[in-house]
């Protein structure tokens, strides 16, 4: 939820940790407590479980900037897919794609490779998941350096959403995923 003034917030059920997520009833929906990112046996890691540490949230990536006032929110939970937010942004400002067509356009994911730094796994660098909707030449070009590619990613990993005002008309823009996401004006 982005305001006129440009205020952020995020709310989300977070999929399939709903069972984790107590319900606000002044909100009439569940809130999430992130309970599910922290590690209970490696130690030395942001979200690591223990006595003497408040817990963060992993929070939601957002950009801000320029008189157009590009806000973009992107939720991933399960942190390997922060380069799609990444890949969003230069889409919109370089790739010269609207808001909708840069979170519609084929995606992938490289888990592993940009680590959430709450997360204790190592990288694998040859893994890559796929939009199917990309070229089957691009696919076996990177198989052929020896990429692992796993096809059938549909968009983007996390959730996603942004905003952006020019000239007192906003626009908006969101991906669907699991017919969870809209974009709405009021």
């Amino acid at each position: 939820m982005v305001d006129r003034g440009g205020q952020h917030g995020f709310s989300d059920s977070q999929g399939g940790w709903l069972q984790s997520s107590p319900v606000i009833p002044e909100l009439g929906f569940c809130f999430n407590s992130r309970a599910q990112m922290f590690w209970l046996r490696e130690r030395g890691f942001r979200q690591h479980l223990r006595r003497e540490n408040v817990q963060e949230p992993p929070s939601p990536q957002a950009w801000r900037f320029g008189m157009g006032k590009v806000t973009s929110h992107t939720e991933l939970p399960e942190g390997p897919a922060g380069p799609v937010a990444d890949i969003f942004l230069l889409r919109h400002l370089l790739g010269e794609k609207n808001l909708q067509e840069a979170i519609d356009a084929p995606s992938f994911s490289l888990p592993n490779i940009f680590l959430n730094p709450s997360s204790p796994v190592k990288p694998i660098q040859e893994n890559w998941f796929w939009n199917p909707v990309l070229k089957k030449k691009l696919n076996r070009e990177l198989e052929e350096r020896g990429h692992q590619i796993q096809v059938g990613m549909t968009g983007p990993g996390g959730r996603m959403c942004a905003v952006s005002q020019k000239g007192g008309l906003f626009k908006a823009a969101a991906n669907p995923r699991g017919m969870q996401g809209y974009a709405v004006g009021r």
